[in-house]
């Protein structure tokens, strides 16, 4: 499966910043992902440029600013729009049920398995009662592991055409996170199950 092409003139200007590159990567990240592109390609772009360590740091920091960004806008801007959206979606309706319930934990889980692409969790939990604090720290956490993960696979690649193919090196990487990903999904999925049900019983019991 292709990922979305990142173009070349793009990766062209960010190379010529120089010092400025991972800060003007960071502004590139926030506006693309809350315009819904994809945040792994643009992860492995960074690392790919800017090394594991600057391309974590400046990843991480333009991740969480975009997950902020849409949670605000989510719950200050267009909170009737995504609540008028998510009565036609029950899986939305249990994770904001279950978020609700137990915020930290969940949202960090959500992250960590990535059940939902980045930018349209962020939006929906934007609905959710979860604190903004609690939401920045399970998301900053949550995000990190990926986030790293993502850029040093694309520090490991010698041409810009390996972001958007996936070469043998990357593949076994990523076989390895689907595997470890299968098995905090099913913990996720179970705990927003039962969040859920334990909230919709105390409900039908009052």
């Amino acid at each position: 499966m292709m990922t979305p092409t990142i173009s070349d003139e793009l990766i062209a200007w960010l190379q010529t910043m120089g010092s400025l590159g991972p800060a003007m990567f960071a502004g590139v990240f926030i506006l693309a992902t809350l315009l819904f592109f994809p945040a792994s390609p643009l992860a492995m772009l960074a690392g790919y440029l800017y090394g594991p360590l600057t391309g974590s740091v400046a990843t991480s920091f333009a991740g969480l600013m975009s997950a902020v960004l849409a949670f605000l806008i989510s719950r200050y801007l267009a909170g009737e729009r995504m609540t008028a959206w998510s009565l036609n979606h029950p899986r939305a309706q249990a994770i904001n049920t279950a978020v609700s319930d137990d915020g930290f934990r969940v949202v960090f889980l959500l992250r960590l398995a990535s059940i939902l692409p980045f930018i349209p969790l962020s939006y929906l939990l934007g609905m959710s009662r979860i604190s903004i604090r609690q939401y920045v720290l399970a998301t900053w956490t949550g995000l990190l592991p990926g986030t790293v993960l993502y850029v040093f696979i694309g520090s490991l690649v010698s041409e810009v055409s390996q972001l958007s193919e996936r070469g043998e090196t990357v593949s076994h990487i990523t076989g390895a996170l689907a595997i470890t990903g299968g098995i905090v999904v099913i913990m996720t999925l179970t705990m927003i199950a039962r969040s859920a049900r334990r909230i919709l019983n105390q409900k039908v019991i009052r």
